[in-house]
């Protein structure tokens, strides 16, 4: 967030430069000034630009980066009212990703990563029962060994869910 809001200055310094330097010009070739109002609107477009260009790129740029073998499995977009630029185009403000995938006969075992912009990433270790359409999450000394859950909950899914379709399709 610091990175964000630094680039975000940074763009609107940039502007304010190549404004001074339009207005240098200006006076120079055409005798006269740029209009009072050029500088502050072009730092504030600056800044807005920067902001919604930040915001498009976070998830292309973390999917870049996540470790090989993980998949994306679901985006979850949405639309804001204080962004309505979403409104044009949906933003992914958060998406789970699986690691880590085996596959053990029915079931398939992994990780699941919920990842949110401006959070810390949340790992969970799951199994899949791709025969029964389920999901059982290995927390809190649930356990699973030879077909076997133990001290935990299966969880039906829809048949059309899509980290249940990514886990069973083997990512």
């Amino acid at each position: 967030m610091v990175n964000d809001f630094i680039s975000m200055i940074a763009a609107a310094f940039l502007a304010v430069i190549a404004v001074y330097i339009a207005n240098h010009l200006s006076r120079k070739f055409r005798g006269k000034a740029l209009p009072k109002w050029a500088m502050p609107t072009a730092a504030g477009v600056a800044m807005l630009g920067y902001t919604i260009y930040a915001e498009y790129a976070w998830f292309p740029n973390v999917e870049r980066n996540l470790p090989q073998g993980t998949v994306v499995a679901q985006q979850i977009e949405g639309r804001m009212i204080y962004r309505p630029w979403t409104y044009a185009a949906p933003l992914t403000t958060r998406f789970i990703a699986l690691e880590g995938l085996a596959r053990e006969g029915d079931f398939t075992r992994g990780n699941l990563l919920l990842i949110a912009r401006w959070k810390q990433p949340v790992l969970v270790p799951v199994v899949f029962d791709c025969a029964e359409g389920r999901r059982a999450d290995l927390m809190e000394g649930a356990t699973f060994a030879q077909g076997a859950l133990s001290n935990g909950t299966w969880r039906k899914l829809s048949p059309d869910d899509p980290v249940l379709t990514t886990a069973c399709a083997g990512g």
